[in-house]
This record gives structure tokens, sequence and C-alpha cells, in this order.
């Protein structure tokens, strides 16, 4: 997925606890104005509100198949994402906030 990368704004819908797996949250968001819904595990210093904006990455090709950047909160000052996302996000982030989960995609391959 992440050769094929791109990014749009995640909403967060809520979250759970799982006994295997821990807190995991939901989240929707938006492509080419087809609304996706997904979870994934919670991530140190995110917002947890309901609603709270952060950075999703999906593969270009199959937009289904996403990871939340929880941590990656959306500034305010970024209404919305183009239809098709964005090749990077639209404000300084960190490669290594952008690198989460890719070390463990790579040894799954």
């Amino acid at each position: 997925m992440h050769t094929r990368a791109r990014y749009t704004i995640g909403y967060l819908t809520g979250g759970y606890y799982t006994p295997k797996s821990g807190k995991r949250y939901s989240y929707r968001y938006e492509v080419r104005g087809q609304e996706y819904e997904a979870t994934d595990i919670r991530e140190v210093n995110m917002n947890t509100a309901t609603g709270a904006r952060f950075v999703v990455e999906y593969d270009s090709l199959d937009p289904g198949v996403s990871r939340s950047h929880f941590a990656l909160a959306v500034p305010d000052s970024i209404g919305q994402a183009p239809a098709n996302g964005w090749k990077v996000p639209p404000f300084i982030t960190s490669p290594k906030d952008l690198n989460y989960g890719r070390e463990e995609e790579a040894r799954a391959e």
C-alpha cells in the first residue's frame, strides 16, 4: 500500500476495547465521493474525541484499504481534502510519523 499511498482526512467515530488487541478506534473517510469506514489500534497522544480529524493513508488503487495516523491531527486551517486525496499531507509531518506500521507490513510480505 505504501508505494501507492494517498492521504485524506479521517474522522473518529468511536472507540472500543477488544480482548486480544486492546483499545481500537473506528473512523470514516471519503475518497472520490465514496465513504469508507475502518478501525485501527489507538496511538499515543491521539485525540480520542468523537469527530477528531487526523490523517488517513489509503491505497490509491483500493481506497478501502487504509491505515490511520491518529496522532497526526489535521489543522483547522485545512477545511477538506481533495476528492482524490493528497500525495503527501499538506502540513509539516515527520517521516517517522508517516512510517508508522511500514516495518510490520514489510516483514509480512
